[in-house]
């Protein structure tokens, strides 16, 4: 059966709540925000992915994979506000984006356009983790930031997306090894 999928990298708990410390006190209460447990940084949504694909996908992702180093992730401290559209607004960590992240994101679209009917995303690529949503600007957060942080990045991960009332619940359905 066919769900709704996305292509991430899993930030260490460590990190999560040494940024989320932080943040308590910059973000206030005013803002909906994500669940520690939910941070992420995607590298491809893939949009409903099939049974059939699921399983070409996962086989040419591990030899991509095998073929890659762990990633040097930093965090360059900027904490950024966006409109997503329709009147939705994030709130995300800014990551310095480094050539080793941007290969693998277009190894990843490639093998999205060889195994499934993937529409490639028109922005461009700009790594970060959603930190907070909101249906309305969520205030002025230009200028704040938090501690400059990294960490190695040894997988990534296929998450399954399944959209509820409540917000998107993510299970992780496959973990492709970083391992050259």
């Amino acid at each position: 059966m066919a769900f709704r999928a996305f292509v991430g990298i899993p930030i260490p708990m460590a990190t999560v709540q040494r940024l989320n410390a932080q943040l308590v006190p910059i973000l206030g209460k005013n803002v909906q925000r994500y669940p520690i447990e939910k941070w992420h940084i995607t590298i491809a949504f893939i949009g409903m992915l099939d049974e059939r694909a699921r399983e070409q996908f996962e086989t040419k992702m591990r030899a991509v994979c095998s073929t890659r180093e762990p990633l040097n992730i930093s965090f360059d401290g900027r904490i950024l506000h966006f409109e997503r559209g329709s009147g939705r607004y994030t709130i995300a960590l800014s990551i310095a984006p480094n050539r080793p992240m941007a290969e693998l994101r277009d190894a990843v679209e490639h093998v999205l356009n060889e195994t499934s009917d993937h529409t490639p995303e028109e922005r461009p690529f700009r790594p970060h983790v959603t930190i907070a949503k909101g249906n309305e600007p969520i205030g002025e957060v230009e200028g704040l930031r938090v501690e400059k942080s990294s960490f190695i990045a040894t997988d990534m991960l296929l998450y399954r997306s399944e959209l509820r009332q409540t917000g998107s619940v993510f299970s992780v359905e496959a973990s492709f090894a970083l391992a050259a």
